[in-house]
């Protein structure tokens, strides 16, 4: 009998999945039986067997503080409900969550903590700066999360180096889930007219105003196109370059062929996928 996996996260999914994700949980399935909590983004169909997903709150301002603060509670109704031998929780404050939700409902349960990035980002680098007045707390929790869990996993030498900053030895590290069969096929010529390409969420933690004063502080005539959607799209607005919100990862791969090079600017990153998929696509 295949083992009982519960991953939870704040990650927005939309059902139908795409292809490239729908290849992931593919995978999942023929080795354990899955179930997702996690967020449904605005326009996707209701849950299925796999995906309990949580709707979006109005309004959008408090929806952040519903998700977390009703978390415990979600986590708790589906160890009752799915009795799962293990819960994969995507940050370390969704395993302060699942910790307490263990707690709650009385069902024993390993908690396996992954680290994709800096945890302390989530209050400092994204959203609104009132998010900083959380930071002490955000971390305390995190610290007490990772120290408490079963297990931590840690997607790379940094994630690794930032668990043993805490005293915690990681049970095992695992690769980021990639679908780079739209990148690789053979790498298309330059195109004649110089472009810059930033893909990336619009958040502090990309460092999208410093690319934006970078951008103007350049003497070049070439072009900037981002791609990506956050709280710091007023900036992009302001610049006036080409803008995709959002775009598929065969958008994603023809907007590679049709730049010069990619841009990158992050505070920190866990494991850049978009490094590995613009390599894949000859594109420095």
């Amino acid at each position: 009998m295949k083992r009982r996996v519960l991953f939870v996260g704040r990650s927005r999914y939309r059902l139908p999945l795409a292809p490239s994700v729908a290849h992931k949980f593919d995978a999942l399935r023929a080795e354990v039986d899955v179930r997702v909590l996690a967020s449904a983004a605005p326009d996707s169909a209701p849950g299925d067997a796999t995906f309990v997903l949580v709707r979006p709150v109005r309004p959008r301002i408090i929806d952040g503080a519903a998700f977390w603060l009703l978390l415990p509670v979600r986590i708790a109704r589906q160890l009752r409900d799915f009795r799962p031998d293990a819960v994969v929780a995507q940050t370390a404050h969704d395993a302060a969550a699942a910790l307490l939700a263990r707690r709650l409902a009385r069902v024993p349960v390993r908690i396996v903590a992954e680290v994709h990035g800096d945890w302390r980002t989530s209050t400092r680098l994204y959203g609104s700066s009132a998010r900083r007045l959380l930071s002490g707390a955000a971390d305390a929790v995190a610290a007490f999360a990772l120290r408490r869990a079963d297990a931590v996993r840690t997607v790379s030498p940094f994630t690794t180096g930032l668990v043993r900053d805490l005293g915690v030895e990681p049970a095992a590290d695992f690769p980021a889930y990639m679908d780079l069969e739209p990148f690789t096929r053979p790498p298309e010529p330059l195109p004649a007219a110089p472009v810059a390409l930033f893909v990336g969420v619009l958040e502090a933690y990309k460092n999208v105003d410093g690319l934006a004063e970078a951008w103007r502080t350049a003497r070049t005539d070439g072009a900037l196109r981002i791609v990506g959607k956050g709280s710091r799209e007023d900036v992009v607005r302001a610049l006036g370059v080409r803008w995709d919100r959002e775009l598929s990862s065969d958008g994603v791969a023809r907007a590679l062929d049709d730049a010069w090079v990619l841009v990158l600017p992050s505070r920190s990153e866990g494991m850049g996928r978009v490094l590995v998929e613009a390599l894949l696509r000859g594109r420095p």
